[in-house]
């Protein structure tokens, strides 16, 4: 489940010399508050409708626009992708090669369509994302801190973290109250980063902590 998995292949940067009337237009088609202008080959630049109504004409080329520096490679975890979304308040970002070339975009909202879509998202239970040393790691205990709670781990995903040097696991599970074992997989050295709910539990207490849950990722 890395990044490059997701990248959206009709999302295309727009080049330097786009009027304002076509950059309006990309918004508008692909339902987007911001674009990405290619400055040149290595260099792109972020430009936000706000800043678009600042033109002095309609038909004239893109004038407010920022240099973008960050350069996230295809090879992190979604939910790094998810983390950045957050903090710069963006509805795409762009991915670069390891070699830091640019090879597509990223839409926060075709992301998290793609995650809900996966067949074993559709049984009901909650998804636990964990973060520990690589070292510290070991697919056993997981299961057997599971099983402590009468859990079943339907799915299971690890993922190296370059930036943090952490190792990420993923668990979907059959459990739909996930508070002690959290707490247990804490204790047992296990940070616990995200906890999603099933979108399709008809408990209103569950369904009303996967909502709180979107609404403190901004992902709906």
């Amino acid at each position: 489940m890395i990044a490059r998995e997701y990248i959206d292949k009709n999302l295309q940067p727009l080049p330097a010399n786009d009027t304002v009337e076509l950059t309006l237009n990309y918004l508008l088609q692909h339902q987007l508050s911001q674009a990405f202008i290619f400055k040149d080959d290595k260099t792109l630049n972020l430009i936000k409708l706000n800043d678009i109504f600042f033109q002095d004409k309609e038909r004239s080329t893109i004038e407010f626009s920022s240099e973008f520096t960050l350069k996230l490679t295809g090879d992190l975890h979604w939910s790094q992708f998810l983390g950045f979304f957050k903090l710069l308040n963006l509805e795409i970002l762009p991915v670069y090669s390891l070699n830091y070339e640019f090879v597509g975009f990223i839409q926060k909202a075709s992301l998290i369509a793609n995650l809900n879509d996966l067949n074993y998202l559709e049984e009901p239970g909650a998804i636990i994302m964990l973060e520990c040393s690589p070292n510290y790691y070991a697919a056993s205990e997981v299961v057997r801190i599971a099983e402590m709670y009468n859990g079943r781990i339907i799915a299971l995903f690890t993922h190296f973290d370059v930036l943090t040097q952490k190792l990420i696991i993923t668990l979907k599970l059959n459990l739909q109250e996930t508070r002690g074992l959290s707490n247990t997989f804490e204790r047992f050295g296990y940070d616990v980063i995200h906890i999603f709910m099933n979108k399709d539990l008809n408990d209103e207490v569950y369904t009303e902590r996967y909502e709180s849950l979107l609404r403190t990722l901004d992902i709906k």
